[in-house]
């Protein structure tokens, strides 16, 4: 018997199904300036990569929590998104942050509350230079650096340190 696009309850079953019927299909096209011109993400890769990220996100989570997403555009976020989903977890969506939208990041990390963050090895670099630089404050930006550092005290990970096999390839200083 035929599936349809009715058999499909979640996006994930539909990646599973292209995984096996399609898996050199090219699942997501990203344009940037290589050598080729894009970037590209085959199904059977992007459910490779989404669901090592799954098995290390459900040790770390339960069902329904949160997860603040601190990606670029680009087909690490894709990858991210799909994890959260095989996880049964909650993305929320954010850009990450520089100096002049940081209380942009702030206001949605009080909103969702969340339990952990998702990022790349470069934001999170980013923003632990923004922490240093941001240690001496007066009175007036005491607050909202107490709200930042609550956000800075949840469990970091970088996504592109975990293996095919769901493994970090290694660990950062205060983080995972």
């Amino acid at each position: 018997m035929e599936t349809t696009e009715k058999d499909f309850i979640f996006l994930t079953d539909k990646l599973d199904s292209l995984i096996t019927s399609k898996p050199n299909f090219v699942a997501f096209r990203f344009l940037q300036e290589t050598k080729e011109g894009y970037l590209s993400l085959t199904c059977k890769d992007l459910g490779r990569k989404a669901k090592a990220l799954a098995f290390v996100l459900k040790e770390k989570t339960v069902s329904g929590d949160k997860v603040l997403l601190l990606y670029p555009s680009g087909l690490d976020f894709i990858v991210a998104f799909f994890a959260c989903l095989y996880a049964d977890i909650i993305p929320v969506l954010s850009y990450p942050p520089d100096s002049e939208n940081i209380d942009r990041l702030i206001t949605i990390a009080e909103d969702c509350n969340p339990d952990l963050v998702l990022c790349t090895n470069s934001v999170l670099s980013q923003l632990d230079d923004f922490e240093a630089k941001n240690r001496i404050q007066n009175s007036a930006e005491l607050e909202k650096n107490k709200k930042l550092k609550a956000l800075f005290d949840l469990l970091w990970i970088p996504s592109d340190i975990i293996k095919a096999n769901g493994v970090l390839r290694k660990k950062k200083r205060g983080f995972l």
